[in-house]
């Protein structure tokens, strides 16, 4: 019992990031869709379009900042600045991770939170 209690609280956090792109005016949806990569996943909701840009699963670290270095570097930044220019997307930066009652670092530092700024990105921190 004693050591299967230790191998949990030994455990990294598994991180979980996506990179989500709101469009509140659905009138945009073919020609955003064009100009983005194939596997990019669009949610069709009553009165906005959601597209999940980028996605970045099982990262083991203390740090969410080594979540979104793997993450931003999927990502095609001036992709992102033109649609939110021209197409009115909002950013957001999805963040959840599974703990194991250890929590990681809620860090953003340095080029990450450049990217963030420069995206004017809202940040959503879910953890299990």
């Amino acid at each position: 019992m004693g050591e299967v209690a230790m191998n949990v609280k030994n455990k990294l956090p598994r991180l979980y990031g996506a990179i989500i792109l709101i469009f509140a005016n659905q009138n945009y949806r073919s020609s955003v869709l064009e100009l983005m990569p194939r596997d990019v996943r669009c949610v069709e909701h009553a009165d906005f379009d959601e597209i999940v840009y980028r996605e970045v699963d099982d990262v083991f670290s203390w740090e969410i900042d080594d979540l979104l270095t793997k993450l931003f570097s999927e990502c095609d930044i001036e992709l992102l600045c033109d649609m939110v220019s021209r197409y009115g997307a909002k950013v957001l930066v999805d963040i959840s991770f599974h703990h194991y009652s250890i929590f990681p670092a809620l860090v953003f530092e340095g080029s990450n939170m450049q990217i963030i700024r420069k995206l004017q990105a809202d940040i959503s921190i879910d953890p299990y």
